[in-house]
């Protein structure tokens, strides 16, 4: 059986990806790419990362489409490219990379929450035509 995500353009999926993964609270971090259950830094690919930053995430996520959807790797950093792109338009230019956004002193879960809900917005109606 197929399943859904299969069906969504590579872009949508990527950030219903990464939107799922940072959900919980203590899955968002800054200043690192990941960290483990005691705070410490480790790769976004260590099985001891329990949180990611929004750009960490969307490494791991992108890495995931790459290994599960067969995507090439320039195709794979196209993806994350266009995504990266949406995610800063949502978040109003203020800055023109994800990392600097993210780790903003003042920054919140919420308000990455609400970028990544912004850009899959965005990314729906553009690819998909709103379905």
């Amino acid at each position: 059986m197929e399943h859904v995500e299969d069906t969504l353009p590579l872009e949508l999926e990527l950030l219903c990806r990464m939107r799922s993964r940072l959900t919980p609270e203590y899955s968002w971090t800054q200043n690192a790419y990941a960290r483990d259950i005691s705070g410490g830094v480790v790769c976004i690919d260590d099985p001891a990362a329990v949180c990611f930053c929004l750009s960490g995430i969307g490494l791991l996520e992108a890495e995931g489409l790459e290994r599960t959807r067969g995507l090439s790797a320039e195709l794979r950093e196209s993806v994350r490219k266009a995504v990266n792109s949406w995610i800063l338009e949502a978040a109003g230019w203020v800055t023109n990379n994800v990392p600097s956004w993210n780790d903003h002193h003042a920054r919140t879960h919420p308000e990455v929450l609400a970028v990544l809900d912004a850009a899959i917005s965005s990314a729906r109606l553009r690819l998909t035509g709103g379905a």
